[in-house]
């Protein structure tokens, strides 16, 4: 009736593995290449992590810092491409790793510029109480590179039945609450139909208060509860059941976010043989609803003799995809949920909710503003995709849980601009100013150019179209993850000098862009230049 569960998730084996024993269960031939449309584009930043499921920030303005979590217990600093010398936190030692287990997720405290609090979630390997789910509280050091390991404090213990559908995932809703997800522990899980059930905390979705007001959690289930229990919860005071649930009936929840805009929650929830699911949990609290499982899945029942009860209402997911399409395409078979875009360097992909799939790759985006909620195929890569994540300016990224990679997500009109000068050519006192132009978007770039002023204490030589005072470099046509490079040259005075780059102006309409910050020579380029300032004294 159901899958083999230890190849259904991602966190088994290797991909290639993971993929063989899926196909012949379903009887796929070679999957097929789907038609995609309206392409997003993926520009690789870092390498180098080991079995990548998180990537966090903290959610304070101007820190550029994502939290790359791995599954094997080790959290890392990622600073624009600089990846950590040291791991912010190593849980390594106390998590077990059998199975699906390992460090699931982590969140920043909303008040973390004050509290220096973040939350994560692992597996422990505790003899005592080995492979079940613990919420811990951690502190950051002095130094904010570094966490303060010793100062762990459970939140929540919750036993496990099995070592598959963990969950794993946190985040803090917008009235500053923490949400657990929990999967339904695997085929005893499906047996037992401990979704449906409120006396379980698998197979839900736990809302919890960890830094403000509440109820005593008297008639919560977690083993350890050292939170309370928010008043506007469904049933908080536990009225037939645990009184930390937000809502049940979920298969493995595997990522989920916090629309800002709207308050609402997105969640991928796996699927078991036909349906891959996108839901939403609403801004409102205070009713329980019941996303199915193991009744329905998808929107096809899955289980007879299986009731929708226990006081909520049915909620069907906002979106499915099956394993194939209707044209034999491979679409996937394990989601991963994402997030609502709200950053600024691409203002067309706003609004608009992102999510893949871990095998094949495949990105689909839906348009939070249309009431249809119609999903589109926009991107295949070949990436493993374990998690999404975004930073503290709302911009969107992936990783690859089998090349360790961290991807951006970005539109197709995209440029990575390196500005550099002047270089010496001594003993001829010569200075090169150099722009390279890389295409880091998915369409051809048709023309850019530059235009900067000579330094006053530099005579123009050559390079270029001379426009006095001015040089304007040109760039035509760059393909996709093509580099072209334009320079010009000039005659530096005999005395030692420290010299200003160029406040270089460009006509770069429809290009996606950030602001280029003074001190970097390479990043995203702006519709304006900013000055750029590489001091150079011989």
């Amino acid at each position: 009736m159901a899958l083999n569960n230890s190849v259904r998730f991602l966190l088994i084996g290797t991909v290639v593995a993971l993929f063989l024993a899926i196909t012949p269960l379903l009887g796929y031939s070679e999957p097929n290449t789907p038609d995609l449309t309206n392409s997003i584009n993926l520009h690789p930043i870092s390498t180098g992590f080991q079995t990548p499921v998180g990537i966090v920030s903290t959610g304070i303005e101007n820190d550029n810092r994502l939290f790359i979590v791995e599954r094997t217990g080790k959290i890392w600093i990622l600073e624009g491409q600089q990846k950590s010398i040291r791991p912010f936190l190593d849980l390594s030692r106390q998590i077990s790793l059998e199975g699906e287990r390992g460090l699931l997720g982590m969140a920043f405290d909303p008040n973390f510029a004050s509290t220096g609090y973040f939350y994560v979630n692992y597996t422990t390997n505790d003899p005592n109480i080995y492979g079940d789910t613990v919420v811990s509280r951690f502190s950051v050091s002095d130094n904010n590179n570094l966490a303060i390991s010793d100062s762990e404090e459970v939140i929540l213990e919750v036993a496990q039945i099995a070592n598959s559908h963990n969950g794993g995932h946190l985040a803090f809703d917008s009235t500053g609450n923490l949400i657990i997800g929990l999967g339904d522990g695997g085929g005893k899980g499906e047996e037992t139909r401990v979704s449906q059930s409120r006396q379980s905390l698998l197979g839900k979705m736990l809302r919890i208060n960890v830094s403000g007001e509440g109820l005593p959690p008297d008639q919560g289930c977690g083993r350890v509860r050292n939170y309370l229990i928010p008043v506007d919860n469904p049933f908080p005071l536990g009225e037939n059941g645990c009184s930390e649930i937000l809502s049940i009936g979920w298969r493995n929840p595997w990522r989920y976010s916090l629309d800002p805009a709207t308050g609402r929650m997105w969640v991928g929830d796996v699927g078991e043989q036909k349906f891959e699911e996108i839901n939403i949990i609403p801004r409102t609290t205070n009713v329980l609803r019941n996303y199915g499982w193991p009744c329905f899945e998808g929107v096809e029942t899955w289980l007879d003799n299986c009731e929708i009860s226990n006081g909520a209402i049915k909620t069907d997911p906002v979106e499915i995809y099956t394993r194939v399409d209707d044209e034999g395409n491979f679409l996937g078979v394990s989601v991963t949920g994402g997030y609502v875009y709200q950053g600024e360097i691409f203002p067309e992909l706003q609004n608009t909710y992102f999510f893949g799939d871990f095998i094949s790759g495949n990105i689909w985006a839906i348009d939070t503003e249309d009431d249809a909620a119609n999903s589109r195929l926009i991107h295949g890569s070949d990436a493993n995709i374990s998690t999404f994540g975004i930073d503290s300016a709302g911009e969107l990224y992936l990783a690859d849980y089998q090349s360790g990679e961290i991807h951006r997500v970005m539109g197709n009109q995209a440029a990575s601009i390196k500005i550099v000068g002047p270089g010496l050519t001594l003993p001829d006192r010569f200075g090169v100013w150099r722009i390279e132009v890389t295409n880091i978007g998915g369409e051809p770039i048709d023309e850019i150019q530059f235009s900067g002023d000579i330094p006053q204490e530099v005579l123009y030589v050559d390079g270029g179209e001379y426009r006095n005072p001015s040089v304007i470099l040109t760039f035509e046509d760059i393909q996709p993850n093509q580099t072209q490079v334009q320079s010009w040259r000039g005659l530096l005075p005999k005395e030692p000098v420290t010299l200003q780059n160029p406040d270089y102006q460009a006509n770069l309409d429809g290009l996606s862009y950030v602001e280029l910050d003074e001190g970097v020579p390479n990043t995203i380029i702006t519709n304006q230049i900013f000055p750029t300032y590489l001091p150079v004294v011989r």
